[in-house]
C-alpha cells in the first residue's frame, strides 16, 4: 500500500510539469519513469557486458514493451492539456501496433535461440525501419505551423491597425481640406459682405440727403435702382453658393435679408416717383435694416469659418496620427529578421514623416501644404496595406497547404487503421463467437483498443479543425465520424461483429476516404490556381480561404446522407437481429442525426 501511494505521488508530481516540456524531454522520462517513481527495474540483473546476445535483445523487447505502456500512461496525462502532444504519442502507439513490432522482436529472440543470424540481420533491418518510422512519427512537429499561424495573426493585427490609420487620415484630410475651402468661402463672404455694406452706407446717404436733393427726383430714383439692382445682384451670388453646398444656412438666410432689403428699395422707388417722401424713407429705413441683418449674418458664418480653434484641433489630430504610426513602425522593427521582416514597415516611416510635416504646416497655418503632406501620408498607408495583404495572402496559402497536408497524413493513419480493424473482424466474424481461442479474443481485444484510439485522434483533429476555423460543415462531419467510431469501439469492447457494426465500420472508412480525395482534391488546386482565382481572393478581404471548398464539404453531406440512409434500411430489416430495445436506441440517434444533417443543410443555404 505505501508503494502504490508512493508511485501515485510520483505520477502527480510527474503530470504536474509534463506541459511545459518539449515532446523529446517527455519521451526521455517516458524511458526513465520507473527509476524516477522508483520503481524497481525488472531486467534481468546480469551485467550487461556478461549478458548473451540473445539475452540482450531479449532486454530491449521488453524495454520496447514497457515503452509503449509508459507513453500511453504519457497521452492519457497530455489529453486535456497538451492534446497535440498526446496525439503524436497516440500516433506512434497506433503505428507501433500496426507494425507489431513488439511480435517481430520475439520472432528475432526466437530466430537468435536458433542461430540464424542471417535471418535475424534481415529482421533487425525491418526492425531498426519501422522504429526510425515512429520516431519521425514523434519528432514531428506543428511549431513551424504554429510560428507561422502566430505571426500571420500578428500581421493581420497590424494590417487593422493599417486601415484604421488610413481611416482617420482620411478623415482628418477631408477636415483639413474643409479648412482650406472654408478659408476661401469665409473670403468670398467678406467680399459680399463688404458689398452690402457699402449698399447700406449709400442708401442711408440716399434716404439722409433726400431734403437737400429736392428738386432732383429723376437723379434720386435712379440711384435708388442703381442701389436695388446691387443688391439683388448680391443676393442672386448668395443664393448660388446655398445651393452649390448642403447645409449652409447663413447664405440662405443672408440671401433672403437682401432680397427683402432689394424689395423695399424698389418700393422706395416707386413712392418716390409718387411723391410719397415720407414713406420712401419707411421703406428705406427697412432696406438699410434687411442689409444690416444679412451683413451680420454673414460676419458671423465668416468668424465661424476662420475660427483658429479648427486649425489647432486638427493639428492636434495630425500629431496623434504621427504618434500611432511611430508605434507601429517601432513594432514592426521588434525580431525585424530577415525572415521575420514585416511588409510596408519603410511606408509606415515615410507616412510618420509626412504626417509630421503636415502637422508643422498646420501649426504655421498653411492648410493647402498640409493637405498635400496628408494626401502623400494617405498614399503611403495604402502602399503599406497593400504589401501586407499580398504577403497575408501567401502566408495564408503556405499555412492552408501545411495545414491540408498534416491533416492528410493524419486521416490516412486513421482510415489504415480502420481498414486494418476491418480486416480482423471481418476475419473474426467468420469463427462462431463461442468457438474463439485465447488468440481470438486478445486479436478481439486489440482491435478494440485500436478503435479508441482512432477515435481519439479523431477528436484531436476535429479540435484542430474547429480552432483553424475557417469551415463550419467540416467540423461537424468530423465530430460524426468521432461518434460513429466510438459506437464502433463499444461493440468491439462486448464482441458485437454483427452486420450493423460491419455496415458502420464501413461507413467510416467510406467517409475517411472521401476526406482525404477531397484534401487532395483542393491540395491540387492549390498549386493550380491560376492568376484570375488570386484576383478573386484579393477582391474577399479579410474573408480566408476555407480548408475545404463548399463542393467538398457538399459531397461529404450527400455521403453521410447515403450513409443514414442504409442504416436505417437496415434498421427496418424483418431479418434485422437487433432486439427491439436496442432498434429503438438506433432509431433515436438515427433521428438526432438526420436532424442535424438538416441543420448543417440549411447552415450551408445560408452561407451561399
Amino acid at each position: 500500500m505505501g508503494n502504490r501511494t508512493e508511485r501515485r505521488s510520483c505520477s502527480s508530481r510527474f503530470a504536474a510539469g509534463l506541459s511545459r516540456m518539449p515532446l523529446a524531454a517527455l519521451l526521455s522520462l517516458a524511458m526513465l519513469a520507473p527509476a524516477v517513481c522508483g520503481q524497481s527495474p525488472s531486467e534481468p540483473k546480469t551485467p550487461p557486458r556478461e549478458q548473451t546476445l540473445t539475452q540482450r535483445q531479449a532486454t530491449l523487447q521488453k524495454g520496447i514493451a514497457a515503452f509503449e505502456q509508459r507513453m500511453q500512461r504519457l497521452a492519457k496525462l497530455l489529453a486535456e492539456d497538451e492534446p497535440e502532444k498526446a496525439e503524436k504519442l497516440r500516433d506512434a502507439l497506433a503505428q507501433s501496433r500496426e507494425r507489431r513490432i513488439d511480435r517481430k522482436l520475439r520472432e528475432l529472440v526466437t530466430l537468435l535461440k536458433s542461430l540464424q543470424f542471417s535471418d535475424a540481420e534481415k529482421q533487425q533491418e525491418v526492425v531498426l525501419s519501422d522504429l526510425e518510422q515512429i520516431l519521425t512519427i514523434l519528432t514531428e512537429t506543428l511549431g513551424d505551423l504554429d510560428l507561422k499561424r502566430q505571426r500571420r495573426e500578428r500581421l493581420a493585427a497590424m494590417r487593422r491597425r493599417i486601415r484604421t490609420l488610413i481611416q482617420e487620415q482620411s478623415e482628418n484630410l477631408f477636415r483639413t481640406r474643409g479648412l482650406q475651402s472654408d478659408a476661401e468661402r469665409a473670403e468670398e463672404l467678406e467680399k459680399i459682405a463688404s458689398e452690402l455694406e457699402k449698399i447700406e452706407e449709400s442708401q442711408s446717404e440716399l434716404r439722409e440727403g433726400a431734403q437737400d436733393q429736392q428738386g432732383q427726383d429723376a437723379q434720386r430714383r435712379e440711384q435708388q435702382q442703381e442701389l436695388e439692382d446691387r443688391t439683388r445682384q448680391a443676393a442672386d451670388q448668395l443664393k448660388k453658393m446655398s445651393e452649390a453646398e448642403q447645409d449652409r444656412p447663413a447664405e440662405s438666410e443672408a440671401a433672403q435679408q437682401a432680397e427683402k432689403a432689394a424689395e423695399a428699395m424698389q418700393q422706395a422707388g416707386q413712392q418716390m416717383e409718387g411723391g410719397q417722401e415720407r414713406e420712401a424713407r419707411q421703406s428705406q429705413e427697412e432696406a438699410e435694416d434687411k442689409l444690416r441683418r444679412a451683413i451680420r449674418r454673414l460676419r458671423e458664418e465668416r468668424d465661424r469659418l476662420e475660427d483658429e480653434q479648427r486649425a489647432r484641433e486638427i493639428e492636434e489630430k495630425q500629431r496623434e496620427l504621427e504618434r500611432k504610426a511611430g508605434e507601429l513602425e517601432n513594432e514592426m522593427r521588434k525580431g525585424a529578421r530577415d525572415s521575420d521582416r514585416v511588409p510596408g514597415r519603410k511606408n509606415i516611416g515615410k507616412a510618420r514623416e509626412q504626417m509630421q510635416r503636415a502637422a508643422d504646416r498646420m501649426g504655421e497655418k498653411s492648410p493647402e501644404q498640409s493637405e498635400r503632406s496628408q494626401e502623400a501620408a494617405v498614399d503611403e498607408l495604402q502602399q503599406a496595406l497593400d504589401r501586407l495583404e499580398e504577403a497575408l495572402r501567401q502566408m495564408r496559402n503556405e499555412e492552408l497547404e501545411e495545414t491540408l497536408a498534416a491533416l492528410e497524413v493524419r486521416f490516412k493513419r486513421m482510415l489504415a487503421s480502420e481498414e486494418v480493424i476491418q480486416a480482423s473482424v471481418q476475419e473474426l466474424n467468420e469463427k462462431y463467437a463461442g468457438q474463439w481461442r485465447r488468440v481470438e479474443q486478445m486479436r478481439l481485444a486489440e482491435s478494440g483498443k485500436l478503435q479508441n484510439e482512432v477515435a481519439q485522434s479523431c477528436r484531436t483533429v476535429q479540435r484542430i479543425i474547429v480552432q483553424e476555423g475557417t469551415t463550419v460543415i467540416f467540423p461537424e462531419i468530423v465530430s460524426q465520424l468521432a461518434e460513429d467510431m466510438e459506437e464502433i469501439a463499444k461493440l468491439l469492447d462486448v464482441g458485437d461483429l454483427s452486420c450493423d457494426t460491419q455496415a458502420l465500420l464501413a461507413g467510416v472508412i467510406d467517409i475517411l476516404r472521401e476526406i482525404v480525395a477531397a484534401i487532395e482534391t483542393n491540395r491540387d488546386n492549390m498549386q493550380n490556381r491560376n492568376q484570375n482565382q488570386q484576383q478573386q481572393q484579393q477582391q474577399q478581404g479579410d474573408q480566408q480561404q476555407p480548408l475545404l471548398p463548399d463542393s467538398a464539404e457538399l459531397k461529404l453531406l450527400r455521403s453521410r446522407q447515403i450513409g443514414l440512409n442504409r442504416r436505417t434500411a437496415a434498421l427496418g430489416d424483418e431479418n434485422n437481429p437487433l432486439t427491439d430495445e436496442k432498434k429503438t436506441a438506433l432509431f433515436d440517434r438515427l433521428t438526432a442525426r438526420q436532424r442535424l444533417l438538416s441543420d448543417l443543410t440549411r447552415k450551408m443555404n445560408e452561407r451561399k
